[in-house]
Order: structure tokens, then sequence, then C-alpha cells
């Protein structure tokens, strides 16, 4: 009978240790990704401020993925559309909006990983009502027609 018993107590520890272990390992991973959020949004921001600094950062990625495809032995006419998307696509991703992502991912790190509450998710609820302000001015410099509801 005793037996019995220490059997169901170590159950219940493992299963205890086990249900700690899981939590705590949720705790930490949502506030890696608040972190990493609050960090890209900080990126954005920034190439909001100083756009040269985006373009050279694109330049350089989009570079090595040249040098990539010339070297794949690709076909001439294939290499030649595979350069132009990428090139359309560098394109694309240096006109995009930073204010808009700036704002996007301080929205995701203040609301989707803060459970618990955390340092990241803080901040960025800090820079969050900043970060739609500049947007929304964006928009209107570009005389751009929104409503409130459109930028949430």
């Amino acid at each position: 009978m005793m037996e019995a018993g220490n059997k169901t107590l170590k159950t219940l520890f493992v299963l205890s240790a086990a249900a700690i272990f899981f939590s705590g390992a949720a705790v930490l991973d949502l506030r890696a990704r608040a972190k990493s959020a609050w960090l890209t949004a900080e990126r954005y921001s920034e190439w909001q401020r100083r756009p040269e600094i985006k373009k050279l950062y694109f330049h350089d990625i989009y570079a090595k993925k040249t040098i990539a495809l010339k070297k794949s032995g690709m076909a001439p006419e294939k290499l030649e559309k595979e350069l132009s998307g990428l090139e359309t696509e560098k394109d694309f991703l240096i006109h995009e909006s930073s204010a808009k992502y700036a704002y996007i991912w301080y929205k995701t790190a203040s609301s989707a990983f803060c459970r618990p509450e955390n340092k990241w998710c803080a901040l960025a609820r800090e820079k969050l009502g900043a970060a739609k302000n500049s947007w929304k001015t964006e928009l209107r410099s570009k005389n751009i027609k929104f409503e409130d509801w459109m930028v949430d």
C-alpha cells in the first residue's frame, strides 16, 4: 500500500515539474518574441528617421542575393528574369512605409506577446501612440486619404 502512495506522489511531482517547466518555457518564449518585435519596430523607426540607412541595408542584402544568383549557373534568360524580380522586390522594400511598419511592430510587441506583461511590451506600448501619429502624418503628407479605423 505504501508503494502505491509513493508512486502517486512521484507521478504528481513529475507532472508538477513538467507543468512548471513548460510554463516557464512559454513565458521565456513570449518574452523573446516581444523583444524581437520591439527591436524590429525600433529598426523601422530608425529607418523612418534615416532612410539612407534603410536603402543601404536593402542594397547590401540584394547585392548578396544577386551574386549568389549569378554564381548559380542559371540559364541567361531565367537569370535575367530573376535579377529583374530581385530589383523590383528591393525597390518595393526601400519605398515601403517605415512609419507603417514601425507602428505595426510596436503594436505587435505591445499586444501579441504580453501575457504575462514584460519589459518589451511596456517599451513598445510607450512608443505606440507616437508611431501611429508618425504614420498618419506620413499618409497626410502624401495626400493619402484615410479614416482612423484604417490605421488600427
